[in-house]
């Protein structure tokens, strides 16, 4: 029995988080980053800064459903989203 009658507190269980930054648009950073939570047990996964790669080139979406993008001056069409 614990000093003056006091009950012992159940111990929790600790959450386990996992950080990472700076992938820079790395598709197998990231996948291994988000393989490593189920790996490790990790409760949370919480990516920071830095997540793109050198450049971010906007894709719009245009009115008849295709899509159009700019990419080192010049204009870039595709008919779906697959392309």
């Amino acid at each position: 029995m614990p000093l003056f009658g006091k009950k012992k507190i159940a111990e929790e269980k600790a959450t386990k988080i996992l950080f990472a930054t700076d992938v820079h648009g790395s598709e197998p950073t990231f996948r291994k980053f988000i393989n490593a939570g189920k790996i490790y047990g990790i409760d949370v996964l919480i990516l920071g800064g830095d997540i793109t790669g050198k450049m971010v080139i906007p894709i719009i979406k245009q009115l008849d459903g295709t899509f159009k993008s700019y990419f080192l001056g010049q204009e870039q069409k595709a008919k779906n989203e697959e392309e």
